[in-house]
């Protein structure tokens, strides 16, 4: 064996090199697709269905917990005109790594999961046409599957560590590999870009950034503005939308909107009204749709019709609260697209509050002073 051969990363998913992992093991990695184990272990699983593909797609990623499951064989089948397989294969990480710098003794290990998902298709390699549209499709469905499987585990074993998964939740890029099952000799390995969102290095903060984060840091210790908490459920939502997580950035963006209007509300309260219990017992009676409707139209001024579309007030009501809703009463789960839009039309929204609110200076002088217009989604 030479000596490159050697010092590779080693099949099995460890990480390590295959020299001090599973050279002498005489086994192959129960994820890395291979004619012996596609012979041995997919077709056979296959073969009650009289399914044969001619071309599979092998789609592998690590997912970012542990699922303690060493399948023997490929849990496959067929649907519809195409099978699809998934194997999972234990990760070991040791955390002394990465958190204790220089020792030399392992004290916690970490583990995940490798995963390799296997579509099969009865056309062949050279037929088909748009690779990177084929890649996307069959990606999508494989994870659509997984899913429905995690969902199985999590249901049977309580497993609260285990979540659904969605592409923001892997690597940014995995590598594709296109075989032909009756030429094993020729593949294609082809990247496939999930998402744009990575760890990067940032500039150094300036002098005046710094000076304003300690500024913002003694109001909030001090409990002087009451919108700078609030700020930070619009960067949870686009935190989670980040990271994959739908159905979290659907919530929280939606709390950002009612506990703007919330506050804004209690403030202009707290202005008219000198008595604490009467104040406390308007806000408790007052339910969060009266205020949009009637109390800041009223007191604000401006289109706050949440059946007009054309308008921040409308946009709002049907891409944000409505989804929200759906997501905490029927537990939807928002695609991409919706959820773009979610966290859009509540970041424009919130530009129209604030925007009535300067109009107002004279009337709340204090609480103009108090809001700045957010930032649009980055």
């Amino acid at each position: 064996m030479s000596k490159k051969e050697r010092n590779r990363r080693c099949d099995c998913g460890s990480g390590k090199k295959y020299k001090n992992c599973c050279i002498n093991n005489n086994t192959e990695s129960h994820t890395q697709l291979s004619k012996k184990s596609y012979e041995k272990d997919y077709l056979p699983a296959l073969e009650k269905w009289n399914f044969e593909p001619q071309t599979v797609i092998e789609f592998p990623f690590t997912l970012p917990f542990h699922i303690p499951m060493y399948l023997p064989n490929t849990f496959s089948y067929v649907k519809g005109d195409i099978s699809i397989s998934i194997r999972f294969e234990i990760i070991e990480e040791s955390l002394d790594d990465k958190y204790l710098f220089n020792f030399n003794k392992t004290l916690v290990k970490s583990y995940f999961s490798k995963v390799s998902i296997v579509i099969g298709l009865l056309k062949k390699v050279d037929q088909i046409e748009n690779y990177e549209e084929v890649m996307t499709k069959y990606f999508d469905l494989g994870l659509i599957e997984l899913n429905k499987f995690l969902i199985c585990y999590m249901n049977k074993l309580k497993d609260d560590s285990v979540h659904y998964i969605t592409k923001e939740m892997l690597a940014p890029v995995i590598l594709v590999r296109f075989i032909d099952t009756n030429d094993w000799e020729e593949d294609n390995n082809l990247l496939l870009i999930l998402h744009p969102y990575h760890s990067c290095k940032k500039e150094q903060l300036s002098i005046d950034e710094l000076d304003d984060i300690i500024t913002k840091f003694t109001i909030i210790s001090e409990d002087v503005n009451p919108f700078l908490i609030n700020e930070r459920y619009v960067l949870f939502a686009r935190r989670y939308r980040k990271l994959g997580f739908y159905n979290e950035a659907a919530i929280y963006i939606q709390i950002s909107i009612e506990t703007l209007i919330r506050t804004i509300y209690k403030e202009i309260l707290k202005i008219k009204e000198d008595d604490d219990e009467e104040l406390k017992r308007i806000l408790e009676d007052t339910s969060f749709m009266s205020i949009v409707k009637k109390e800041l139209p009223h007191l604000l001024g401006g289109n706050w019709n949440i059946n007009d579309i054309s308008n921040p007030a409308g946009q709002w009501y049907q891409y944000v609260y409505k989804l929200r809703n759906r997501v905490i009463h029927t537990g939807y789960m928002p695609n991409f697209d919706e959820l773009d839009k979610a966290l859009y039309y509540g970041t424009e929204f919130r530009v129209f509050i604030v925007e009535l609110l300067n109009k107002k200076k004279k009337v709340y002088p204090k609480l103009s002073e108090m809001l700045t217009l957010p930032s649009q989604n980055k």
